[in-house]
């Protein structure tokens, strides 16, 4: 087994430990055939009103992503048909009775309830905590939104994709979200004779999205500059919030290199970013300009600032669980 298998293996290993599904729908629907009236998958399916194979075709979707959920309504529904025609034995009220004690959406169209039970969509729907803070300014530096159209509908698609050295970052941010860790997944990159390795998380769900651009999130289109030239630093009520995000974002853009002496950095391709942070924290360094060409001939720029001792030594007194390889004390 390669290292690459070793990563997929540890991301499957966190997932199998954080299960999320009591009673999965796939041993709902061998029950639901097993204890029905109806003897056969092809009679159950005539009986819900259907064509012959439509429940061997939800036990195949449901062998193909084995956290889907289906919605309350469907559920009722089908339960109302099986008391109307007397087909609701015990044994069936029982089964049903399980299955509707996870965490399901109650309608049967909001998608990403069937493989997220519970994810928290509202997180950052008011920013009133450190950590939120923190996870907003993590999220200024690696995450993504960009918008999709498919048959004439808008698709709003959240990503973060990061080093997979730095994996306890998503474990953490998943697990305060409440997300399902079966949807992270592993990359391999090469990038000239170098192989790395990324862990990446992605859905598509327009209210944590909405959430975040009423934060300054920016959404970007396929085809337009990326978020990382265009972020403002978001208005904080709270200064230690302010503090906190930039923790966040220095966990995802920073550094922390070593020569005469430490020096904590942030980088980013937004100039009004970092002179956001500059006048915010009233920083005297000087931002540093880094030019580079890419392989398609083009310049492009990002900027650096170095953060004070003061502002830095704030930063590691939060009492936050941030990133343990960036962190020291002045």
């Amino acid at each position: 087994m390669g290292i690459f298998d070793n990563r997929k293996r540890n991301i499957k290993d966190w997932a199998d430990k954080n299960k999320i599904i009591n009673y999965s729908t796939l041993h709902f629907l061998e029950d639901f055939v097993k204890y029905s009236p109806l003897e056969t998958k092809v009679g159950l399916s005539r009986f819900l009103g259907h064509g012959e194979g439509y429940v061997n075709k939800k036990m195949q979707d449901v062998r193909k992503n084995p956290t889907l959920l289906y919605g309350i309504d469907l559920i009722r529904d089908w339960k109302k048909r099986l008391e109307n025609a007397r087909y609701f034995n015990q044994k069936l009220e029982e089964i049903f009775d399980r299955y509707l004690e996870n965490s399901l959406p109650l309608n049967n169209r909001m998608q990403i309830f069937k493989t997220d039970p519970k994810i928290n969509l509202n997180y950052f729907k008011t920013i009133d905590s450190l950590e939120k803070s923190y996870w907003l300014g993590w999220l200024f530096a690696e995450g993504s939104v960009v918008v999709s159209y498919r048959s004439s509908n808008q698709f709003y698609n959240f990503g973060v994709e990061i080093n997979v050295r730095d994996m306890i970052l998503i474990k953490r941010f998943i697990n305060t979200i409440q997300m399902n860790p079966y949807k992270v997944t592993v990359i391999k990159r090469r990038r000239d004779d170098n192989i790395y390795y990324l862990v990446r998380i992605m859905f598509s769900n327009e209210i944590f999205v909405r959430n975040l651009v009423k934060k300054g999130f920016p959404i970007a289109s396929r085809h337009d500059e990326k978020k990382s030239g265009v972020i403002r630093m978001p208005h904080f009520e709270n200064h230690n919030y302010a503090i906190a995000f930039l923790l966040g974002f220095y966990d995802g853009d920073g550094s922390l290199t070593a020569g005469n002496r430490f020096r904590p950095r942030i980088t980013s391709k937004s100039k009004y970013f970092i002179d956001d942070i500059k006048g915010y924290f009233d920083i005297n360094y000087t931002i540093e300009t880094i030019e580079y060409e890419k392989n398609d001939g083009s310049i492009t720029r990002s900027y650096k600032l170095e953060l004070e001792r003061n502002l830095f030594n704030q930063m590691m007194d939060l009492e936050i669980e941030s990133l343990e390889r960036k962190k020291w004390y002045f």
